[in-house]
């Protein structure tokens, strides 16, 4: 892994996922902060990803049904508190920030022109859920040719589907590791 072109993704760690998701609220933030703070260290650029919508929602479309189940449960709004990054990994300065309206760190964002000019090419990633942002995310990094890291304990979702994506899907297109494996690497 080439340090140099390498970045971190934390992905919808935001209030109501990691406490809807995480059986353990606290370790998880703990070993995320961990992650964040070391690979600030050894400067690998930090990148969070959030989704959130404006007042009224309108960049929800009445066919998704996923983002139009947020919708009627008036959730994520940008300044909401469901929607905002515990204070304990919020982000620091340098760090940037994607704002985004669908599943994907990708679909309809600014991440893949940040990424383009800090010339990365490798992504370390996590998020709130396996099955939502870690997954499509992954098919889409992969799909622009990105090398792809993805940190298994720092992914939530309910076990079965967690486990089988890691073991199944996701291992096709991104190295699976442990956040302790990935800091041994960057030590």
């Amino acid at each position: 892994m080439d340090l140099n072109r390498t970045a971190v993704l934390a992905m919808d760690y935001q209030e109501l996922l990691v406490n809807g998701y995480t059986t353990d609220a606290k370790r998880a933030i703990a070993k995320v902060s961990d992650v964040l703070s070391k690979a600030r260290s050894a400067n690998l650029p930090v990148i969070y990803v959030t989704v959130g919508f404006s007042a009224g929602y309108p960049e929800v479309n009445e066919n998704n049904m996923i983002f139009r189940a947020v919708r009627d449960g008036q959730r994520f709004l940008t300044d909401s508190d469901d929607a905002q990054i515990p204070l304990a990994i919020a982000p620091r300065d340098g760090d940037l920030r994607v704002l985004k309206h669908r599943v994907s760190a990708f679909e309809g964002t600014s991440l893949e022109m940040l990424l383009h000019a800090q010339g990365i090419d490798t992504l370390i990633l996590f998020g709130i859920t396996t099955s939502g942002v870690v997954l499509s995310t992954v098919r889409q990094a992969a799909d622009r040719d990105y090398k792809l890291i993805v940190l298994e304990d720092l992914c939530y979702d309910t076990d079965d589907v967690h486990k089988f994506l890691m073991e199944n899907i996701l291992n096709r297109q991104a190295e699976i590791m442990t956040s302790d494996t990935f800091l041994e690497s960057i030590a």
